[in-house]
């Protein structure tokens, strides 16, 4: 997985975070559940197994069909968080993207 990927999915979190309109919330979910999907299988492919479960939980906390219901202020702590702990962690994707050079 390209790091950007991630990347722009935080920005997205970070933009989020501020007063838009729903439909941009909702736009979020379609988003970020795949990214988080395939971020969990990139991960535990790496044997990062904790990674994979968090990224998992992610996608489930963000899917747009089942939403989490929380007040503003609490997704605004979810949104940020989030936000930053992709950028933490992007950079342990850039080794090993789908598909090239892996012996497995």
């Amino acid at each position: 997985m390209p790091p950007l990927v991630l990347y722009i999915t935080a920005a997205i979190l970070f933009l989020r975070a501020s007063p838009l309109p729903y439909g941009n919330y909702a736009l979020l979910g379609f988003v970020a559940t795949p990214v988080f999907a395939w971020a969990a299988v990139e991960a535990y492919r790496i044997d990062r197994i904790v990674l994979a479960c968090i990224y998992v939980l992610l996608a489930v906390v963000f899917n747009p069909f089942v939403p989490v219901e929380l007040d503003r202020d609490t997704w605004f702590v979810v949104e940020v968080g989030v936000g930053i702990f992709i950028v933490l962690t992007a950079r342990l994707f850039s080794g090993s993207p789908m598909g090239e050079g892996d012996d497995r």
